[in-house]
């Protein structure tokens, strides 16, 4: 079986960095080489659960907009039609 190796020392352990990056969207953890520091890779530490339910209730506030709009147009309508 290959074991992975740091491409500058030959290192055989690596690390998980936590970084803040610049205009990156999420916390960001580096994959580091743990003799050397090196950087192998990059991670975005994305919460889903959390992303998921921020997004539902972000498009629950927009639907319950839209349906008072709705009600509102359609009692116009029904009393405009009463009124005839």
């Amino acid at each position: 079986m290959v074991q992975p190796s740091c491409p500058k020392c030959s290192g055989k352990e690596f690390e998980m960095v936590r970084q803040q990056i610049k205009n990156a969207n999420f916390p960001t953890s580096l994959i580091a080489c743990s003799k050397c520091g090196s950087v192998l890779g990059a991670l975005e530490n994305i919460a889903a659960g959390e992303t998921a339910a921020s997004v539902g209730m972000s498009i629950g506030g927009k639907l319950d907009a839209v349906s008072q709009s709705i009600h509102g147009k359609v009692d116009k309508i029904l009393k405009a039609l009463k009124v005839s």
